[in-house]
């Protein structure tokens, strides 16, 4: 698991934690045989570079996480139940009603329909999925409550990248997006000091930002997030069109330039807030 992940301490330790689930574009050997969509198919899902964006976050003080595996292998923003029976239908144990369809923990399609297996997934082949999702959430897990044990709270910064246009499946399709979209289920995942003051810092930055529409945030932060256990979560969606051409999946220099900035100073200022720390 080593190899598909990057875990990157923060030069002066804070409660801070900063997770990229899904901009990871690696496919185990193991796992390629049973995907069935194209390389340019797929990566149009990826949150491209957003681990390139944030990769300032240890300077600044918080620890980094970031995923290198596709999420065509596996969606780490995904609850471990969350699988489309149309994948998984010999699954040993019944599986609850699932929250995202046909993108869930494993992905049948992409957002453009195309499919994305070749077939249902043997129980050998689920647990090679698997063997990515479990520890990675371990050390998610382990890094939150070390931070809580040792500051009194931990404070998870989410980080993504959504497609400027809603796409198919999303309540907002074909509208455009705001530069960028802070998902705190709803004032329910963190405190409402975090939520201020990474919009705050974004409105001076001169980006368009609003709150939970479309995404109020995933698993990581509705799972993660419990502001009354001195843990706070919260998502932060990034408009590609601000730092890529989407059609050709390139990075476009100076929008990257700018948003890693912003990223810097979000996490700078969220270190700064010291969120519920009472120890430390």
């Amino acid at each position: 698991m080593g190899a598909f992940f990057r875990k990157i301490d923060a030069v002066s330790e804070s409660n801070v934690i900063v997770n990229v689930p899904h901009a990871g574009v690696e496919i185990p050997p193991e796992v390629a045989p049973t995907l069935s969509a194209p390389r340019e198919d797929w990566m149009r899902d990826v949150d491209f570079a957003v681990d390139e964006i944030v990769c300032d976050a240890p300077d600044g003080g918080a620890t980094l996480l970031a995923s290198q595996i596709s999420r065509f292998v596996v969606d780490l923003n995904r609850a471990p139940t969350d699988v489309p029976r149309d994948a998984y239908p010999d699954a040993s144990e019944p599986l609850p009603t699932i929250s995202y369809g046909r993108r869930g923990l494993i992905w049948l399609e992409t957002t453009r329909g195309v499919p994305a297996l070749r077939g249902h997934l043997t129980d050998t082949q689920f647990e090679q999925r698997m063997a990515y999702y479990t520890p990675y959430h371990a050390l998610l897990a382990s890094l939150i409550e070390e931070r809580r044990q040792r500051f009194g709270a931990s404070v998870l910064i989410d980080g993504h990248s959504m497609p400027s246009m809603g796409q198919s499946g999303h309540g907002d399709t074909g509208v455009r997006r705001a530069d960028i979209v802070l998902g705190d289920f709803d004032g329910q995942s963190c405190a409402p000091q975090l939520t201020l003051t990474v919009e705050q810092c974004l409105l001076e930055l001169g980006f368009e930002v609003v709150r939970n529409r479309p995404y109020r945030g995933g698993y990581d932060t509705e799972h993660y997030g419990k502001p009354d256990s001195s843990v706070h979560a919260l998502q932060i969606e990034i408009n590609r069109a601000l730092y890529m051409d989407e059609d050709e999946v390139s990075t476009i220099a100076s929008g990257l330039t700018r948003v890693r900035e912003a990223m810097a100073e979000v996490v700078r200022r969220v270190v700064a807030l010291r969120l519920g720390c009472s120890r430390a």
